[in-house]
């Protein structure tokens, strides 16, 4: 029977640990731009932008947008 060490310095499992890291990551990314994706669908996106470009063509001109931003 090998001891804890030996086991710890076993390198049988770990492209098996790779893959399931990669994976998972990779799972992760696909479902985010399926997020997003959905959000773009139902308006959500279009909502957002014409949201944020109504304080861009508020009153106060230029200095206002910039004040605007700058506490962004």
């Amino acid at each position: 029977m090998q001891g804890l060490g030996a086991w710890l310095r076993a390198e049988q499992g770990q492209s098996s640990v790779e893959f399931a890291l990669v994976a998972i990551a990779m799972l992760s990314v696909m479902a985010g731009i399926a997020a997003l994706w959905r959000f773009g669908e139902t308006g959500g996106l279009l909502r957002l932008a014409s949201e944020a470009a109504s304080h861009a063509t508020g009153s106060g001109g230029l200095a206002a947008a910039v004040h605007d931003v700058s506490l962004f």
